[in-house]
């Protein structure tokens, strides 16, 4: 705050400073206030709150477990909405709580470039008039899971959809940008149009980007009770979605057409493949994630291509001492974007093809 002797100006709520307050119902915040610090508002009774447009700032779970019935930040400038926004997470778990047939009016500013994990999950936003922000970048983990959206709309601005971001939503429609890099494991799963994609003549469920359909596409899920011995994936396929070929036993060979665009393999995509024996990952991929090949013990060996920057978690899960994977780390060690447990229950030989 700021005082020029006439007047106090409150330029910001300090953390947790109206946390439990039970018998506040109304709140306007006044033109001098740019932040609201985390647990703002955390567990108040408040269930309409009056913003001024200079708000910029905002904390983590600072209208956390609120009953607001509407929130309309779209004169705001802020450009991030934070992890747990409308919910509270206490050392990485989600608490949430009993929603029953309470729902939100939800505007947010095209200033928003991100919207973070856990957000709105669990929060029934209405539909009317809600539209994702057009500068929008990432949208974390578990963003708007559960949050009965019935349609979003993807800008060409986002490249980053966390895990389970859209899970079991209401979802009947979704249109995918080319501009996407990264799709976390469960990202539209338990959605009506997830749930009715349909495979074409490979058993494949394949989705084109929606402003480069020619070029960009999406490879969802396999059919893995009709897929054959060995499928051929496209160069126009940029990311495989998470769980994509899991538990595909029948699956031998997997090959990647010349010129293959592929950036990303996701969670599992290949988990559980026990008769894979034939697969090189393109040149192109930048991001393997979380157990893409765990259970791939018939594979002898895999070279980790040099354009990648992240791997994941378990990503060999199971892999024994007969197998190989290699890598090129220049003689030294793995990159910084490798997860410390890349190779957790994971037997098999690591072969630098830098070293000396």
């Amino acid at each position: 705050a700021t005082n020029d002797r006439t007047n106090i100006y409150v330029t910001n709520v300090a953390e947790s400073g109206f946390e439990n307050c039970g018998y506040v119902r109304e709140v306007y915040l006044p033109s001098s206030i740019t932040t609201l610090n985390n647990h703002a508002f955390l567990y108040t009774s408040v269930n309409n709150i009056n913003i001024h447009s200079t708000l910029s700032l905002l904390g983590i779970s600072c209208f956390g477990m609120m009953r607001l019935v509407k929130l309309d930040l779209s004169s705001t400038q802020i450009t991030k909405v934070p992890y747990s926004f409308l919910n509270y997470a206490e050392d990485g778990e989600y608490l949430g709580y009993d929603v029953e047939d309470y729902s939100i009016y939800l505007r947010l500013p095209n200033s928003v470039t991100e919207i973070g994990g856990d957000a709105f999950n669990t929060i029934k936003i209405n539909n009317d008039n809600f539209t994702l922000p057009t500068s929008l970048i990432t949208i974390g983990h578990f963003a708007f899971c559960s949050s009965e959206l019935n349609s979003i709309n993807l800008s060409t601005s986002v490249t980053y959809i966390g895990n389970g971001a859209f899970d079991s939503c209401n979802l009947s429609t979704v249109r995918l940008p080319s501009s996407l890099s990264y799709i976390g494991d469960m990202a539209f799963t338990n959605t009506m149009w997830f749930d009715n994609l349909t495979y074409n003549v490979n058993h494949l469920a394949i989705v084109d980007s929606y402003d480069n359909p020619a070029n960009v596409k999406f490879l969802l899920k396999a059919d893995r009770n009709n897929i054959g011995t060995s499928v051929t994936i496209s160069k126009e396929i940029k990311y495989i979605f998470g769980s994509a070929f899991t538990g595909c036993n029948n699956l031998e060979s997997v090959i990647f057409e010349e010129n293959s665009t592929l950036v990303g393999i996701g969670s599992y995509a290949f988990n559980l493949c026990g008769q894979l024996s034939t697969l090189t990952i393109p040149e192109s991929v930048v991001v393997i994630d979380d157990y893409a090949f765990g259970g791939c013990t018939k594979l002898t060996s895999i070279q980790v291509p040099e354009t990648v920057t992240t791997l994941g978690r378990e990503v060999f899960r199971y892999w024994n001492n007969t197998q190989t994977v290699n890598v090129h780390w220049n003689g030294g060690s793995k990159p910084v974007g490798w997860d410390i447990n890349w190779r957790m229950s994971c037997n098999a030989n690591v072969v630098d093809l830098d070293a000396a």
